[in-house]
């Protein structure tokens, strides 16, 4: 028999999109992922100027619905109000920021960087 395994979707917040340093960073990592393993959804702002349509999907809407529609496993986050609301549901991966630094709760992991991020996933794939 063979085993179908699902990937280990995950959400993360681009906000406005306009192709610049994060943008690019973000996307030379989703390039390279085993998408077989990791599904990245990209949520990003309605006035955004430079999306890659082929290749993500973007849409507005409240964060936390959209978890729930599109059965995310993860997010990665970093506005407080955010975190908070969402992690009640799903791990939320808090990037580290001035603003959120005040939030300790369960589910909520802070990073750092990209490579933290990534190392994450490498240590906490999901197995079915």
């Amino acid at each position: 028999m063979i085993k179908k395994t699902t990937p280990i979707i995950v959400a993360h917040i681009m906000g406005k999109w306009l192709g610049g340093g994060v943008e690019a960073v973000v996307m030379n990592y989703y390039r390279c992922i085993d998408k077989t393993k990791y599904q990245f959804d990209f949520l990003c702002d309605s006035d955004s100027t430079n999306i890659p349509y082929d290749e993500i999907i973007a849409g507005p809407g409240k964060k936390k619905d959209k978890c729930i529609k599109h059965k995310l496993d993860i997010m990665i986050e970093d506005k407080a109000s955010n975190v908070l609301e969402i992690s009640d549901i799903i791990p939320v991966l808090c990037f580290d920021a001035p603003y959120n630094l005040k939030i300790e709760k369960n589910h909520v992991h802070r990073v750092y960087s990209w490579y933290q991020i990534y190392q994450y996933f490498l240590e906490n794939g999901k197995e079915e």
